[in-house]
């Protein structure tokens, strides 16, 4: 039931329709879509940019490649705004979350940083990605972490030595 609770409330995040919401999840998509105009307006006033300007992208995969352009692993975002040489990707959790990572140890936003900056990276001159957990249900909904063009850098390598590790014979579970 968690999970297809999840999955009805992403749904309402990526089209703004709401008719197949309990009235507990309805509760929990408007405090998320509060959240997360607060952050963004925050993101905004940090980066000099108007509100009114932006427009985001939801709920899109996104691949890393090795070389020969295989693909090696991926990830999914939620939200993804980008203006000018800034991006903005968001994470939600829709449930409880309570032993989430913090976000400046969390390999899935560094994951999703290091993927957004690979696709869009070069087309936008990224210099800052900022990647948000949001999560409504907790006291602390939001863990933010950013990142620059060298911490992308250092976490693509981290991440690419992590999965060449994780192909090895003696592999941790």
């Amino acid at each position: 039931e968690a999970q297809a609770r999840g999955i009805r409330i992403h749904a309402a995040w990526e089209t703004g329709d709401t008719s197949a919401l309990s009235e507990d999840e309805l509760a929990d998509f408007e405090r998320t879509k509060q959240l997360d105009d607060e952050l963004l307006g925050e993101w905004c006033a940090n980066h000099e940019i108007e509100h009114n300007e932006i427009t985001s992208l939801s709920e899109q995969r996104l691949w890393l490649h090795d070389s020969d352009l295989q693909p090696l692993t991926s990830g999914r975002y939620d939200k993804l705004t980008i203006y000018g040489s800034h991006a903005y990707v968001r994470d939600l959790k829709s449930g409880w979350s309570r032993r989430l990572t913090p976000s400046q140890q969390s390999w899935q936003l560094r994951l999703l940083a290091v993927l957004v900056w690979e696709k869009y990276g070069t087309s936008h001159s990224l210099e800052t990605i900022r990647a948000a957990f949001i999560k409504p249900k907790l006291r602390s909904a939001t863990d933010i972490v950013e990142y620059s063009v060298d911490d992308l850098y250092r976490s693509r390598n981290a991440i690419m030595q992590i999965l060449w590790r994780s192909r090895q014979p003696d592999a941790q579970r």
